[in-house]
C-alpha cells in the first residue's frame, strides 16, 4: 500500500477502537471545555504496537483520562473549582483560571454560591380596627411570611404618619402620640439572616373619641312644691381631642320622659312625685355615656291649708303659698294654677275651682 494511503472503511485496523488513522504519522486533537478554558493538545506519535493498543482500549474504559495510542502518552483532566468542599467559598482561584470561588461557572452547584430567596407573602393588620385617640395602636403579622429556603424569619417594623416617617420601628404605638383624623400606616419587612424581603401595610384613621361620663346633681337637693328643679353638671364631661362638650337632658318621671332642658318648672311638679334628670354629653360627633339624678318633691310645712273640689292651698309661715290640683278646669293638671298670686296672703280660701285671698293691698 502507498505510503500515506488510508485503510479502506471495510478493512479496519485493530487499533481503530482508539479512533486513529493508520498512517505512518498518527494525528489526534483532544479537547475538554473546563471552566471557559479549552485544553488543546496536540499528540503525535509512531504507528503503535499491538500491546500498545490493548493498553490504549483498557485506558479508554476508564474516561478520566487523555490517551494518546503509541508511545502511550497519559495526561489527567485539569482541576476544577469546587473539587473539593469549601474551594467555592475559600477566596482562592483553585483551578488557576483566574476566577474566584462563585464567580467561577465551575461552582454554580454549590450550595455556597446558591443566590439567597429572601421571605416573601405575609400580611398585617392594625388592632383596634377602628381606633380613637385614647387607643394604643398594635401592627399584628396576621399571615406569616415564607422563606424559599426555609431560613429563620425576622420582621421590622416602622410607622407612617400622613404619609411619612414617624421614627418609630416598634410593633406598639402609644395613644399619646395620636391625634383625630391622622392616618397612621404600618409598614413591615421579614427578612432572614442574608436578605429583606418585600414589606407588608396596613393602615388606620383615628377617629373621633366621645367625651367621658360627667357627675350630675339636682338642685335643690330636696326640693319642695314650689321649687323649680335643676339638673346641674357638678363634674363636667372630658373631650380627649379638645372639642366642646355640650350637654342634653331629660326630665323622667315614672319611667317616661316628661320633659326636656336643663331646668324643669315647679308648675309641672307634684307632692311626692319622684324625678330623674339624665345628662348626655355630646361633642358634636358622637354621644358620650349619661349620668342619672334623682329627686322626690315634698309638701312644705303650712301654717294653713284649705281645700277645693279639685284643688287645694297651703300658706306656709314665712306667708308664702302655693296652690296645687287642676289649674283652669280641665285635664291639663301640671299640679298648680297657671297665674300664682303675687303678695302676701292674709287669708286663702279654696273654693270649688277658684280660690280666693285676701291680703293687705
Amino acid at each position: 500500500m502507498p505510503s500515506g494511503s488510508s485503510s479502506k472503511p471495510n478493512q479496519a485496523e485493530p487499533w481503530s477502537e482508539c479512533g486513529l488513522l493508520a498512517d505512518a504519522e498518527l494525528r489526534a486533537l483532544v479537547q475538554r471545555v473546563d471552566s471557559k478554558r479549552v485544553y488543546e493538545e496536540k499528540i503525535v506519535s509512531r504507528k503503535p504496537s499491538p500491546t500498545a493498543y490493548l493498553s490504549c482500549l483498557i485506558l479508554l474504559v476508564g474516561l478520566t483520562f487523555t490517551v494518546a495510542c503509541g508511545d502511550v502518552t497519559i495526561r489527567s483532566t485539569p482541576p476544577s473549582e469546587g473539587d473539593a468542599a469549601g474551594e467555592c467559598a475559600d477566596g482562592a482561584d483553585n483551578d488557576g483560571n483566574g476566577l474566584f470561588d462563585c464567580d467561577d461557572p465551575a461552582c454554580a452547584g454549590s450550595p455556597d454560591c446558591q443566590v439567597n430567596q429572601p421571605p416573601a407573602g405575609h400580611a398585617v393588620r392594625i388592632d383596634p380596627a377602628s381606633p380613637g385617640t385614647a387607643d394604643d395602636l398594635l401592627c399584628v403579622v396576621e399571615t406569616a411570611a415564607t422563606d424559599p429556603e426555609g431560613d429563620p424569619v425576622s420582621y421590622s417594623y416602622s410607622w407612617l404618619v400622613d404619609g411619612e416617617e414617624a421614627g418609630i420601628e416598634e410593633a406598639a404605638l402609644g395613644s399619646e402620640l395620636t391625634e383625630k383624623d391622622q392616618v397612621w400606616t404600618c409598614q413591615v419587612v421579614a427578612f432572614d439572616e442574608f436578605a429583606e424581603g418585600p414589606f407588608a401595610s396596613a393602615l388606620t384613621t383615628i377617629g373621633n373619641t366621645p367625651p367621658t361620663v360627667p357627675d350630675v346633681i339636682i338642685t335643690p337637693g330636696a326640693p319642695e312644691l314650689t321649687d323649680d328643679l335643676i339638673c346641674e353638671v357638678q363634674t363636667p364631661s372630658d373631650d380627649i381631642d379638645g372639642d366642646e362638650v355640650t350637654y342634653e337632658y331629660e326630665w323622667i318621671l315614672n319611667g317616661n320622659t316628661m320633659a326636656t332642658g336643663e331646668v324643669l318648672s315647679w308648675t309641672q311638679t307634684s307632692p311626692w312625685d319622684i324625678w330623674a334628670c339624665t345628662a348626655t354629653p355630646t361633642d358634636g360627633t358622637d354621644y358620650g355615656p349619661s349620668d342619672e339624678a334623682s329627686a322626690e318633691v315634698s309638701l312644705p310645712f303650712w301654717a294653713s291649708i284649705t281645700t277645693g273640689r279639685r284643688h287645694s292651698c297651703g300658706v306656709a309661715p314665712d306667708s308664702t303659698w302655693s296652690c296645687w290640683g287642676i289649674d283652669d278646669n280641665s285635664a291639663n293638671d301640671f299640679g298648680q294654677l297657671a297665674t300664682p298670686f303675687v303678695g302676701t296672703p292674709l287669708v286663702i280660701t279654696a273654693g270649688r275651682n277658684h280660690t280666693c285671698i285676701t291680703s293687705p293691698s
